[in-house]
């Protein structure tokens, strides 16, 4: 140990490797142990092994793990479950993790919880897995406040409870821990987050309002430790006028540093801004040379936004085939705004031939993925079969377009609201219900539609449905005329 440290004024590991060995092999396991971590610190390779330097590790720690001890016992577990080790083994490291835990070692505690297998890839399942975490978060041991509030987040085999896991990432966090306050960013950016690396964003479903400041106080910390998702998030919060903490400047720094992080999704929205964004941010060229490595990569999205770019000849020439090819590429692959391009294209017959049978199966990719628009035109598609056919085909037109029209109305599309308000009103394909079509009418109206307006004006007007009320018309009349203005 002298040799090995340096006390006294003498080091020297090749020495220490030798009287460790003797050690060994007089049975002594200690000095296994100790030998086992010579090996491992000598990555300059001046100790002698008649084998792969990690088997020699294994031999040596089974040696003295053998022998009970529980340092060695995590030690040869550490490098049976490293994957990149010629010892691979997680079964076997699994149960030295066992044998090291049961021993009082918290760190194989918190390191079993974590050990993938073919039944749980994420480490151990359910129950166990909270045992584990909760006695190496008692231990104090770093991480595992996280680990175990992500599984009371998620329920993932165990009861969620998602105030005891906040309870727990704020306390991590405050401990330093940047994976805490990353989770703690998204908790309180809540629904106005942007889609992570996973596709979720949400406020970790405590019930807490989302509260931007809070988000990006940690979000902040949890970038100071050069965490792209968090760079990103904080892009999504500075980028969102919704906010109220809108910043493009500040937004486009952010995207950029997760950006050079390989963060595709943060290129994507820089893109983006670099498309849309102000005076100062602006730059087409940009985007478009970001984009194209990621098109490329066949990235739907990236694919999506520099087909717009040629299609508008906008920082690159126009060139409507490329725009065409890129549109189509990513429609395919599932993007849905880029199947809207494509089936606007088939539907106008722009840039391809008229073909309205395939407008309807670029629409139908976008209406699965719930774009109000597209279900919106399928309602109108089937509404127009239905008007064009008799009997059984006329009514399940009718029924399918109805169906179509509730899922855009659900989401919000003021022409779906109002074409729904027209079939209550006038009793096709629903029963007539003149209240219903008023509700629906005014919620038309608010959202946008002029023709919802200029109903509730003419309804006020004549009376029938509702009693006549000549300031109500009005008010109706004069939201229409603000709509189309807007519009």
């Amino acid at each position: 140990g002298m040799l090995r440290d340096g006390r006294g004024g003498l080091q020297d590991a090749v020495a220490a490797g030798r009287w460790y060995r003797a050690a060994a092999d007089s049975g002594e396991p200690w000095a296994a142990y100790e030998l086992a971590r010579l090996y491992a610190a000598d990555t300059g390779g001046r100790l002698p092994a008649d084998r792969d330097r990690a088997e020699v590790m294994a031999i040596l720690y089974r040696t003295a793990a053998a022998a009970g001890i529980p340092q060695a016992q995590l030690a040869l577990a550490d490098l049976l479950a490293d994957p990149s080790s010629p010892t691979h083994d997680p079964v076997a490291a699994a149960e030295w993790y066992e044998r090291a835990a049961s021993a009082g070692e918290p760190m194989a505690a918190f390191r079993l919880a974590r050990l993938p297998s073919p039944t749980s890839p994420n480490g151990s399942a359910g129950p166990r897995r909270q045992a584990l975490l909760e006695e190496a978060v008692t231990a104090g041991v770093t991480g595992a406040a996280t680990d175990l509030a992500r599984l009371l987040e998620t329920g993932d085999g165990v009861p969620a409870d998602p105030a005891r896991a906040l309870e727990l990432y704020r306390t991590a966090a405050a401990d330093g821990d940047p994976w805490a306050a990353l989770a703690l960013g998204r908790h309180y950016q809540g629904a106005s987050g942007s889609a992570d690396a996973n596709g979720t964003a949400d406020n970790g479903g405590s019930g807490d309002a989302a509260d931007p400041d809070l988000a990006i106080a940690w979000l902040e910390q949890a970038a100071a430790a050069g965490i792209a998702e968090a760079e990103r998030r904080l892009g999504d919060l500075h980028a969102d006028r919704a906010s109220g903490r809108y910043a493009p400047e500040r937004a486009a720094r952010w995207y950029a540093a997760a950006a050079d992080k390989g963060d595709d999704w943060a290129t994507i929205e820089l893109a983006k801004l670099r498309i849309e964004g102000p005076a100062g941010i602006a730059d087409p060229a940009a985007a478009a040379r970001a984009l194209r490595p990621l098109a490329e990569a066949d990235l739907p999205q990236a694919q999506k936004l520099l087909g717009d770019l040629f299609d508008r000849g906008l920082g690159v020439p126009a060139d409507p085939r490329a725009a065409l090819a890129l549109h189509r590429e990513a429609a395919l692959a599932g993007d849905p705004w880029a199947a809207m391009a494509m089936a606007e294209r088939h539907a106008r017959g722009r840039d391809v031939p008229r073909n309205l049978d395939q407008a309807r199966d670029y629409y139908m990719i976008a209406a699965a993925a719930g774009l109000a628009p597209a279900q919106r035109w399928l309602g109108d598609a089937d509404m127009a079969n239905a008007t064009a056919s008799r009997g059984a085909e006329a009514e399940a037109a009718r029924a399918s377009a109805i169906s179509w029209y509730r899922a855009a109305a659900d989401a919000g599309d003021a022409q779906a609201l109002y074409r729904l308000a027209l079939l209550h009103l006038e009793g096709q394909g629903v029963a007539r219900n003149p209240d219903r079509a008023v509700e629906l009418l005014q919620r038309a109206a608010a959202a946008g539609s002029p023709e919802a307006g200029v109903t509730l004006g003419d309804l006020y007007t004549m009376g029938g449905p509702v009693e006549r009320d000549g300031e109500r018309a009005t008010f109706w009349y004069q939201a229409a005329a603000e709509a189309r203005a807007r519009n």
